[in-house]
């Protein structure tokens, strides 16, 4: 072989090589995961601000599970009681609960990193004086395909329980959507990247975000874990032509998506409009679906057949979670109010976009840069998750705490495991007889 034959076949080498590495690029062919991985995991995510590369070494090869430890300092005005967490690893101590007679009777299902020996994530239920009654364990372990990162990578978000004890539940950096029985066992897992909330639609199925973090929303059996019905942002966007919400983050001139800081939508909630709350939005029907998008500071609601979007609200809030429909015909939100702190719940009414904080968490340092979500209570409370504190907190309509949950890991260093949802349920939901 001449030289002229060698140095074409090295330049046709090179322009290959150059062709795929834009390949990558543009179009995330393999390996941009692979790729992705190890940048991301050299430089580490933006939320974990004070985690260096050794921290994320330790986490993830099993040892401290430094990439979710927070700090946080419980306050000197409260007394609480330690709360053994069964089952958790002996380098953490117990958590922390503080009660009072304000707080709303019932048990409450704590959803987070227990760093439990089997897998870091899981659920814990306390009973109505604050004691651990049950633990579940929950992991991608053992599944039929392979998984994109390990347990010690993985963040729960996205859980629902059931009355025979069972939960459905997906993980950030995950690579399925899972029902566990109350013993552990694996009942059901369907294969794709399912992220954040799942919302039942008081017809045997649960909406979820997914599969993928720019596709769309899936509705799923309970019972069987199949994929039901679909919904993508691509039949949104050609169902409204004349409502322009989705597209404010693709540039002007090459039409490609920006998708720094969190995806060109970062989807994290799509909630049903069940039966028994639909006669409070005469305006929605039953089914339609209440969806957040926290890049856009967007919630809006759309009709899952026609993919019509009947009413929408932007720059309410800032990075939001969890909208809820409301008996009373409004809207709470949990709006984390990225950068600008505190986090609160804020009201809106439908009909005519007015709206109030209804919870300002500025007297209790309340703030969390990612996650958290909040229910309303029958009692008038708001019980709150605060996820990069390791807290659950409930407060009365007038601001007082009635209850509080600290994931504590170290009580000496003032540092929290983080929890990723809380759910107040009454003390007949569960059938303990299946436990």
């Amino acid at each position: 072989m001449n030289r002229i034959q060698k140095f074409a076949i090295c330049y046709l080498a090179a322009l290959l090589f150059l062709g795929w590495g834009i390949a990558i690029g543009k179009y995330n062919v393999f390996p941009y995961s692979i790729l992705a991985g190890i940048k991301n995991f050299v430089v580490g995510d933006p939320a974990e601000e004070n985690v260096s590369f050794f921290d994320r070494l330790i986490n993830d090869f099993g040892g401290k599970p430094k990439r979710n430890l927070k700090k946080w300092k419980p306050s000197d005005a409260r007394q609480y009681q330690p709360v053994a967490i069964p089952g958790a690893s002996p380098s953490r101590g117990p958590a922390r609960v503080f009660q009072s007679d304000r707080s709303m009777p019932g048990y409450r299902l704590i959803v987070g990193i227990f760093d439990f020996d089997e897998s870091p994530h899981g659920a814990v239920l306390l009973d109505e004086v604050g004691n651990v009654v049950h633990t579940w364990v929950l992991h991608e372990q053992g599944l039929d395909w392979e998984v994109s990162h390990p347990d010690t990578n993985k963040i729960l978000l996205g859980v629902h329980p059931l009355p025979d004890g069972s939960l459905i539940f997906t993980f950030i950096n995950g690579s399925s959507i899972q029902r566990f029985d109350s013993s552990g066992n694996r009942m059901w897992a369907t294969e794709g990247y399912f992220n954040h909330s799942i919302m039942p639609d008081g017809f045997g199925n649960i909406w979820s975000v997914g599969p993928g973090n720019t596709t769309g929303f899936s509705k799923i059996d309970i019972e069987t874990g199949e994929i039901e019905q679909q919904i993508t942002f691509e039949s949104i966007m050609k169902s409204n032509p004349e409502i322009d919400i989705l597209g404010i983050r693709q540039d002007d001139g090459s039409r490609e998506w920006i998708d720094q800081g969190g995806g060109r939508w970062h989807p994290n909630d799509a909630e049903p409009l069940r039966p028994e709350l639909a006669e409070y939005f005469p305006q929605f029907s039953v089914g339609d679906l209440l969806i957040s998008l926290r890049s856009l500071n967007l919630i809006f609601v759309v009709d899952p057949d026609s993919h019509e979007v009947k009413w929408w609200q932007m720059g309410l809030v800032r990075r939001q979670h969890d909208p809820d429909w409301q008996p009373d015909g409004s809207i709470t939100i949990f709006d984390n109010n990225m950068h600008r702190e505190p986090s609160r719940i804020v009201r809106v009414r439908p009909e005519d976009f007015s709206h109030q904080v209804i919870y300002d968490g500025a007297d209790e340092d309340l703030y969390t840069r990612n996650s958290g979500n909040h229910q309303m209570l029958p009692n008038g409370n708001i019980l709150m998750t605060v996820s990069q504190q390791g807290r659950i907190v409930e407060v009365t309509p007038d601001g007082e705490v009635a209850f509080e949950f600290l994931n504590t890991y170290n009580a000496d260093e003032d540092t929290a495991l983080q929890v990723m949802e809380c759910f107040h349920l009454p003390e007949g939901f569960f059938d303990f007889k299946e436990f």
